[in-house]
């Protein structure tokens, strides 16, 4: 396994390789709207959240499905096959829809290492006296 600076690395690579990916483009191309002010050409963008238009600059393109898994990293064919879906697999979100969904899967995730750990792990250490028995 590789340890875990490397496997950030890699994600974060990954992860700006996806941000130039076709399926983004067109996420992106299917929730806009051009419209005109007088002869002023303007691009709005449809939270599939909230339902609200939002500017270019305030919205985010997430994955439905998240591509780290509430369990736990699996491994990286899996990661593959989540991360590079195709236009259906995303949905484009406001950014305070997208920082509530977020935070509600990495809820999930600490919830689900909380559970994972083993029983003896989580019991309280006994704390180790240095002094010698009977010394006061």
């Amino acid at each position: 396994m590789l340890d875990k600076a490397l496997q950030q690395y890699i994600e974060r690579s990954l992860r700006r390789a996806w941000s130039r990916s076709l399926a983004r483009r067109q996420c992106l191309e299917n929730a806009k709207e051009v419209y005109f002010i007088g002869k002023m050409r303007r691009v709005r963008f449809k939270c599939a959240h909230c339902g609200k238009w939002f500017n270019r600059d305030e919205v985010q393109v997430d994955h439905i499905a998240p591509v780290r898994p509430i369990g736990g990293f699996d491994s990286w064919d899996a990661t593959l096959e989540r991360l590079f879906v195709g236009p259906e697999g995303l949905q484009v979100l406001c950014k305070p829809d997208h920082k509530e969904k977020s935070k509600e899967e990495a809820g999930g995730r600490a919830a689900s290492r909380k559970s994972q750990k083993s029983p003896t792990s989580s019991k309280k250490r006994k704390k180790v006296s240095t002094e010698p028995p009977g010394a006061v």
